[in-house]
């Protein structure tokens, strides 16, 4: 997916997030895609879309691992189904453990 409609798709769910009453959501590149704050938390939201149900690309960096596995109550998965223009049709958070029952996430590597 190009830039812009990746960049689209987080700005719509900035928008989401606003309305379920998180403060001040925006786009960021690490250690995850979104950040908010909700009652004086911080929270953040790796962003996997799709135009075909229940299929996606699941790569995350090491920083977004580091982060989900650091703060587990407060890290988001969120798988959003698109059409092909880029305009959410669904979505679905997931915490890191329910992630990672469905999803494999490799573990980091020892030296």
């Amino acid at each position: 997916m190009g830039e812009i409609k990746d960049w689209l798709i987080k700005k719509q769910y900035c928008k989401q997030l606003q309305t379920e009453g998180y403060d001040a959501p925006r786009i960021i590149k690490t250690p995850a895609d979104i950040i908010a704050t909700k009652n004086g938390e911080i929270w953040w939201f790796k962003i996997l879309y799709t135009t075909v149900k229940d299929l996606f690309s699941r790569e995350l960096t090491e920083t977004e691992r580091e982060q989900a596995y650091n703060d587990p109550e407060h890290f988001r998965f969120v798988v959003i189904q698109t059409d092909k223009l880029g305009t959410k049709i669904t979505h679905k958070e997931y915490f890191l453990n329910e992630f990672i029952s469905y999803y494999y996430i490799p573990q980091f590597k020892c030296s």
